[in-house]
Parts: C-alpha cells; structure tokens; sequence
C-alpha cells in the first residue's frame, strides 16, 4: 500500500491542558493554534509517523493576565521560544483502537521524550466526500524538566503550580 499523509483538520481538533493551582484547584488552558500529520502507510498505522508544530503565543486560559504571565520569560518564553514541537519515533499498536505514540516533545528548547497514550477513533466520509480519521491522545509532562521552572511556595510548603502537567488532544484528520 502508498504512503498516505493526513493533516489535522483544525476546525475539528483541540489541545488542552491542566495544571493543578494550590494544590485545590486546576487551571485548565487551550493552545489555539497548531497544526500536523500523520504519515503512515495504509489505515493500520503500524509505525506511522507523526509531527506537530504548536503555537506557544497561542496559549490562552481565559485569563489575559495570567497568559501573559505563562508566555513570559517566567514560563514559555514565547519571544525566544514560538514553538512547540513533537515528532513521534515510534507509533505502537496495543488494542484493537489503541496505540502508544512515542516521541520527542520540545519546549523551549529543552526535549525530552514522552509516551502518548491513543486511542484511534475510526474513519469517516463526511457529506461533502472527504475522508477523514479521529485520534484521541493524553500524557502528562513534567514541567520543570522543561524549564518552566517558576513557582512560589505556600505558607503550608505546599506548591502555587503543579508540577505536573496533563495533556490532552482531540483530532481529526483527513487525506491530503
């Protein structure tokens, strides 16, 4: 079978993330702007390849000023910085719908591997006649190992801003 190539149809895909806040509470945030493919020959994608760009200046939490605070130089540093980028080095079937995708993510210049647990959620032909696939992926990162390393400690000892961070990504694709 060819090589086929699908892209992320943005109009039907989200990135979001969350960080716990004061131990009580959880900031929840989207990246707005991004973009990807899968490489992968046939439907099976057994050692596809996948690669995605994400605007860091797109981050928003329904917050304007703790945005500018997390794409400052405190956090993203998104002057220096623009983009995220993850590009799979292996894509791994594990169920009938689900795939472990590994790869390198990159923040800040800083990479460092990660495992997205994925659920493929099928194919479909919409009502104008494309063709286009789901995927559904989470991890969790640790931030710090990034170098978004700004925190304030609470009266407790306790942390102002989780270290951990969860990701999750909603997509369909289709052939291009």
């Amino acid at each position: 079978m060819s090589k086929q190539t699908w892209e992320i149809d943005l109009e039907h895909a989200n990135v979001k993330f969350t960080i716990p806040h004061m131990v009580i509470g959880k900031v929840v945030g989207l990246i707005k702007s991004f973009g990807g493919t899968i490489t992968s020959q046939g439907v099976d994608f057994d050692n596809a390849k996948v690669e995605a760009s994400l605007d860091a200046s797109s981050l928003d939490t329904n917050n304007a000023k703790r945005d500018a605070h997390l794409k400052s130089v405190d956090f993203l540093e998104v002057d220096k910085y623009p983009t995220i980028r993850f590009v799979s080095t292996q894509f791994k079937r594990k169920g009938e719908r689900q795939f472990e995708v590994e790869g390198k993510l990159t923040i800040k210049n800083q990479t460092h591997p990660v495992t997205l647990e994925t659920t493929y959620k099928g194919i479909q032909k919409d009502p104008w006649g494309n063709i286009k696939l789901g995927f559904a992926a989470t991890t969790q990162i640790r931030r710090v190992r990034f170098g978004l390393t700004w925190d304030k400690p609470l009266e407790n000892g306790a942390l102002f801003i989780g270290h951990e961070i969860d990701i999750d990504i909603n997509a369909e694709f289709y052939k291009r």
